[in-house]
């Protein structure tokens, strides 16, 4: 009598501790929402691409698909323009069984084997890549049954041998498994391995404990191992039961884990997918936004949840070469019948140094797709011509890697062309290759020869007015300059006998396509001439010299491609070209249609403030 007295008031304290342990988890589970990134190794060999590894759950334990998941990079305080996933690599996984058999629990021993048994099996684990180990909790802790292995046949003949034997005496759960989670990331054979720890338990700690129940998710929380469970279901409990089995589903909840019963084989592959999910760490790339060498602090973040994040450092050579594809982004598409034949393609690649010194390139590749399609003469990298056998309709990743006299090798930025099909070929001319019969070339020399026709005309009209006999007044009067230092034209008006001289207001010559205007360089941190002459139809302006005509290297405030002017008639049009910042004339921004510009218009892109000029 007094022994089953005894008994039950165990069993009552035991549900006791339980129930408050319940309420200080359910407080617990709220903080631990948030969740996870890990970066696992980086890559900076492809400078100025920077390539990073990483994994990542989500709040509730699920693993973050960053195929689809935007992510925000900041790297060495600068936002990057765009993150590029890269796709996935094999890294393995580390599974801690625990099991806190305590007594009473002899006849679920075959139970407890059977699930460890079955996720060290092809499907789940994955031999010599995925490891596995054993601990059993005993009256001091933690103690290691098993040590890491990544066969099958070491985890089958651990069980085959080993007896596994309840622990009478009272064990201490909370403080072993916390105990566990500050040790495993020394179990990791790999330092880049996710690592879970699998419990097998009745949800009870019977022993002296210094921890809460709630201390437990929290550590494995912040140190990112969820902690799945596996209800080990013990009659001896009593009230105690349902109890230890909430605080097993809250445990695994709070440390963003999955609570299955032992009992239940289905369920238990639930807990082996979400383990195995983690085996695969997704690649991502950018380019660096600021070009620059030595050790430098990286952050990366969900784009739609910052508080999801994680955080490394990237070394870069300052002597690295920076490998660069010249290709405007207007030029990236090209439309042709079919693939049956290489498509000849024109390209141009320039090479230059981190730390400002010149040195030799000593070999150049083109890779298509990330395979090498041809050795480019080091010669040629400014304009080289290449037939690409290994292009496909959509998307291709065209990238060049350059040897130094370093022996240092870095591969540029990718450039993505575009391919669609079509009835006949049609690449831009940026894309085209020099050389042979071209229309563009006859029709520039038309335009030519007819400009040197006028200008031969014109000097004879000039000779003839020159001839006029002695005392008469000269027919030709010499064009001036204004007091702000731009040409003047004569005017009937200043009284110039223009009896018999051209007419330089009416004829075709004055009207010329030419448009004479500049920008007045007034504030910024490049170093520029303090006038730009604008002479294209089109003048982008900008940071990337990539991808910018006129560019301001050292100006973070302005985007890579910032905005472009464009000759409308016989005047420049500005339009934004999606910066950060936003482009504004006169203070005002300019709308998506753009803004015409007049003589003495000032221009602010991020901070660089500019004045057009126009006569």
């Amino acid at each position: 009598m007094r022994h089953a007295v005894g008994r039950t008031l165990n069993n009552l304290l035991v549900a006791l501790v339980l129930l408050l342990g319940l309420v200080a988890v359910a407080g617990a589970q709220e903080s631990n929402q948030i969740g996870q990134l890990f970066i696992t190794s980086s890559n900076t060999e492809s400078f100025p691409t920077v390539r990073l590894q990483l994994f990542g759950i989500d709040g509730q334990g699920m693993p973050i698909d960053f195929a689809t998941e935007p992510l925000f990079v900041s790297h060495d305080g600068f936002p990057v323009d765009e993150v590029a996933f890269d796709g996935k690599t094999p890294v393995g996984t580390l599974t801690v069984f625990l099991i806190d058999a305590a007594g009473g629990t002899t006849d679920q021993i075959p139970a407890i084997k059977a699930a460890i048994r079955q996720f060290a099996a092809p499907g789940n684990m994955q031999e010599q890549l995925d490891y596995v180990a054993v601990y059993q909790i005993r009256a001091n802790g933690p103690q290691q049954l098993l040590a890491p292995t990544q066969f099958y046949n070491g985890v089958n003949n651990f069980l085959d041998t080993t007896e596994l034997t309840p622990e009478e005496g009272a064990t201490s759960l909370y403080d072993s498994v916390i105990s566990l989670v500050g040790e495993i990331d020394g179990l990791k054979p790999r330092p880049e391995m996710a690592a879970s720890i699998v419990l097998i338990s009745d949800g009870t700690d019977p022993g002296t404990s210094q921890a809460e129940p709630s201390d437990v998710m929290l550590r494995a929380a912040d140190a990112g191992v969820p902690i799945h469970t596996l209800h080990l279901e013990n009659p001896a409990l009593g009230a105690g039961l349902e109890l230890g089995r909430a605080y097993m589903r809250d445990l695994a909840t709070g440390s963003r884990g999955v609570a299955a019963e032992l009992a239940d084989a289905d369920t238990l592959n639930t807990v082996w997918a979400r383990i195995v999910a983690l085996r695969d760490h997704s690649w991502i790339r950018y380019t660096v936004p600021q070009a620059a060498g030595g050790t430098v602090p990286v952050e990366v973040s969900l784009l739609n949840n910052r508080d999801t994040k994680a955080t490394t450092e990237v070394t870069i050579s300052a002597a690295a070469p920076n490998v660069v594809i010249d290709l405007p982004r207007e030029s990236r598409n090209l439309t042709v019948p079919n693939l049956d034949e290489p498509v000849e393609l024109q390209l141009s690649a320039g090479v230059s140094w981190l730390d400002g010194q010149e040195r030799e390139v000593t070999a150049a590749q083109l890779l298509v797709n990330g395979t090498p399609v041809a050795d480019i003469p080091v010669g040629d990298l400014a304009s080289f011509k290449v037939p690409i056998p290994n292009l496909i309709i959509g998307d291709n990743r065209l990238e060049v890697v350059a040897t130094d006299s370093q022996g240092i090798t870095s591969t540029s930025a990718p450039v993505i062309i575009t391919v669609a099909e079509g009835e006949q070929l049609e690449v831009p001319e940026a894309l085209q290759p020099s050389g042979g019969f071209s229309w563009t070339w006859l029709l520039w020399l038309l335009a030519v020869a007819g400009l040197a026709a006028v200008g031969f005309w014109l000097w004879r009209s000039r000779a003839g007015s020159a001839a006029a006999p002695a005392g008469g007044r000269s027919r030709r009067r010499r064009r001036g300059r204004t007091a702000e230092g731009y040409p003047s034209v004569p005017t009937p008006s200043e009284g110039v006998d223009t009896t018999g001289e051209v007419d330089f207001m009416s004829t075709s010559v004055y009207e010329s396509p030419f448009v004479m205007a500049h920008l007045e360089v007034l504030d910024a941190q490049t170093l520029m001439p303090e006038e730009l002459t604008l002479g294209d139809a089109e003048v982008r302006l900008g940071r990337s010299p990539a991808q910018a005509t006129v560019a301001f290297r050292d100006d973070i405030t302005v985007s890579r491609y910032h905005a472009v002017l464009r000759l409308e008639g016989n005047r420049y049009r500005i339009y934004d070209a999606g910066s950060t910042s936003g482009t504004y004339v006169n203070e005002r921004q300019v709308p998506e249609y753009g803004l015409q510009l007049a003589d003495g218009d000032e221009i602010q892109l991020g901070a660089v403030r500019l004045r057009y000029r126009q006569l």
